[in-house]
């Protein structure tokens, strides 16, 4: 008691947050608050997330702090939940600059037939000649049944650009995106969140290992080449 009003808990959570910024690259921290408590977290950029629980008895709840305006590749590491999978995916591929690695069932057009994002792959594969985009599918008939802007910009930048089919469709459990060997986006097929890491190249490592293998064990699929381009 003797300690409060002296401004203690304010600057050990600027050093806690400060912390988290500078030296975890981190881009977001969160904290479960006491229900009282809500005011001080907000005057230092804390906002409410989610619903109130019990812990020890006592009312909380879930409180994050943003510590930069955009997610950066290569640089804020932590896993998060992606909460709208079509931005999250354009941001990492709009910060690709090497190699970018696609797993996904059949290209999904919500997501892989909206112009910015082909515009991001575009620009990625024009950046320099080795440039490399590799793109893993399981469901090549549906793919090729559609008007893909994909695949039109494939057969455009066929040196930078490739498309393969697993060779046991059975294989994708996720739909995977690898952006420079650091940055990831993974979306389970069942039962879970779609979630990403913009800065984990151990993790990665394992997942481009797999997809190494799927790649070479694959082969481009006839039904690509009967698009009318």
């Amino acid at each position: 008691m003797a300690y409060r009003t002296q401004g203690i808990g304010k600057q050990l959570l600027k050093t806690a947050v400060d912390f988290a910024k500078e030296h975890l690259k981190l881009y977001e921290v969160y904290l479960h608050a006491q229900v009282h408590a809500i005011e001080f977290y907000q005057r230092y950029g804390f906002v409410q997330k989610g619903d109130r629980f019990l812990d020890a008895g006592i009312e909380h709840i879930t409180m994050r702090c943003q510590l930069s305006e955009q997610r950066l590749l290569s640089q804020h590491s932590g896993k998060f939940i992606v909460e709208d999978y079509a931005d999250t995916a354009l941001s990492l591929l709009k910060q690709c600059r090497r190699q970018l690695l696609i797993i996904n069932h059949d290209l999904d057009k919500r997501i892989f037939n909206q112009q910015s994002l082909i515009d991001a792959i575009s620009s990625l594969a024009r950046l320099h000649r080795n440039s490399e985009i590799k793109i893993l599918v399981s469901d090549a008939i549906s793919i090729s049944q559609c008007d893909h802007g994909l695949l039109t910009l494939q057969r455009k930048l066929s040196s930078s650009i490739s498309i393969r089919q697993l060779e046991n469709t059975t294989d994708i459990k996720e739909n995977v995106i690898i952006a420079d060997s650091r940055g990831i986006i993974v979306q389970p097929f069942y039962n879970s969140n779609t979630w990403g890491d913009f800065n984990n190249p151990l993790y990665v490592q394992t997942k481009m290992d797999w997809f190494d293998n799927a790649w070479n064990q694959g082969a481009e699929n006839p039904e690509f080449r009967l698009l009318d381009l």
